[in-house]
């Protein structure tokens, strides 16, 4: 059974700070593991207690933090791992290579791949408790099959990658937080007992699993739908350049240029700019083909005003001149 990924041991070097052992429960702590010593750290403004069990598959640490001032400390991660991170009180925001990576709330639960190196953990003053439980490489192929949400996360993490990744937090239910428990009390004496450990974490990370999965059906529906409202747009104004402004679309629909990206992408599967120039080459081969219209009438139809831009574009695109696709296709 492995030590914990996650230490502070440098940090705490530079500054001549000694940890103290101590079995007597610290007035801060709230959530402790059960029959585990706590190494307390007193820093200017700020107290540390620090809990490390190591069980059957997983490694579980428990942090607790009383600060009078807003912090932030730093940490290594000296192997390459995949960590359920548990906040249950307080906010965290974490930074690596001076890169903000993620934060998350109080009360809420997450899966990230930690990439071995040199972090920063920030937070305010106030009260912050959290759990990382550290999952042995041994079970990256039991998790990919039977957990697909995860399948990128552990993919990066069998390959070493040197990205960090974290997947969407989740609010703490009730039925996680009595897993969270059982985990916390459960003596380890026996082989049985790390066992029942290990099979409360994998309820654990079971329920996430299936929150995340209906999250993310729930973002895809919504992103469907409004993917759909965008597209019957575009068509309507296809050829009406003040309308397909990327501020008016965001304007016309209450989105940020960011959530107007990511709709485009999910439902036109390219950028707005190549849906508008596809369409408008498609309206303008239909007309060509079943109508009279002179090139000049079409090309305005379509949207562009230029004439000689047009049937430069539309030949560079379609390989033909308007007139000899027209030709062609009669």
């Amino acid at each position: 059974m492995r030590k914990s990924p996650f230490h502070i041991a440098p940090f705490l070097a530079i500054r001549g700070i000694q940890p103290i052992s101590t079995r007597s429960k610290p007035d801060f702590v709230r959530y402790p593991l059960q029959a585990v010593p706590w190494e307390l750290i007193h820093l200017p403004d700020c107290r540390i207690a620090l809990q490390s069990r190591p069980c059957l598959g997983v490694h579980i640490q428990l942090v607790e933090i009383s600060s009078t001032a807003a912090m932030h400390i730093p940490y290594s991660v000296a192997v390459p791992c995949c960590s359920l991170v548990v906040l249950f009180e307080g906010e965290l925001a974490l930074y690596g290579q001076a890169q903000h990576l993620f934060s998350i709330p109080s009360t809420s639960i997450c899966l990230g791949y930690h990439p071995a190196g040199e972090y920063l953990l920030q937070f305010p003053a106030g009260e912050h408790r959290f759990m990382l439980i550290s999952i042995d490489q041994e079970w990256p192929c039991d998790l990919k099959m039977h957990f697909p949400a995860f399948a990128e996360l552990l993919s990066v993490w069998l390959s070493a990658s040197p990205a960090a990744i974290f997947l969407p937090y989740i609010p703490l239910s009730k039925a996680v937080c009595a897993l969270l428990d059982k985990i916390r009390f459960s003596p380890i004496r026996k082989f049985k007992d790390s066992l029942a450990v290990l099979c409360a974490f994998e309820q654990c990370i079971t329920r996430y699993h299936k929150q995340l999965s209906r999250q993310r059906q729930a973002t895809n529906s919504r992103l469907a739908a409004a993917g759909q409202s965008l597209q019957d747009y575009l068509l309507r104004n296809y050829n009406d350049d003040l309308a397909l402004r990327i501020c008016v679309i965001c304007r016309q629909f209450g989105w940020t240029k960011s959530q107007l990206s990511r709709i485009a992408a999910v439902q036109l599967k390219k950028s707005i700019r190549q849906y508008i120039g596809e369409s408008r080459l498609d309206r303008a081969c239909l007309l060509l083909r079943k109508s009279t219209l002179s090139i000049v009438a079409i090309s305005l139809e379509t949207g562009y005003t230029d004439p000689d831009y047009f049937s430069k574009l539309f030949k560079r695109k379609i390989g033909l001149s308007p007139t000899d696709y027209r030709n062609k296709e009669a």
